[in-house]
């Protein structure tokens, strides 16, 4: 996901969405990948400015932790920065589609995008 090219970075959200809605065995056999994947989004989501490769990249993000609760650990380890980022990357991104992603990543980990705490998940 480390890629100069946003239609690269785009086709990787979408491999990663794919092969975690299709995975059908035992996604605990995947958390350390999966866990190095959600903290390369978290570093390289703010400097990314294609909204399509935004949008496949949050999406994949929300099919992971959907798919793999145990991930919510990850997320509480790194709350604060996890929050950061996709507050801004909301605040910066014009794209309704990619505004409803981070609403939804918010609440599945139990925050509200205006900053108050709702019901954590972790």
């Amino acid at each position: 996901m480390g890629s100069a090219n946003p239609k690269t970075v785009y086709t990787a959200g979408v491999l990663l969405f794919n092969h975690m809605l299709k995975y059908e065995r035992d996604p605990n056999n995947l958390k350390v990948f999966l866990s190095n994947a959600l903290k390369t989004i978290i570093e390289l989501l703010p400097s990314m400015t294609d909204k399509e490769a935004i949008h496949a990249v949050v999406l994949s993000e929300i099919r992971m932790l959907f798919k793999n609760q145990n991930l919510l650990g990850e997320v509480g380890d790194m709350k604060e920065k996890f929050l950061k980022v996709h507050i801004d990357v909301k605040n910066r991104v014009a794209d309704i589609g990619v505004k409803n992603a981070i609403d939804d990543i918010l609440l599945l980990i139990g925050e509200a995008d205006d900053g108050k705490e709702g019901t954590s998940l972790y």
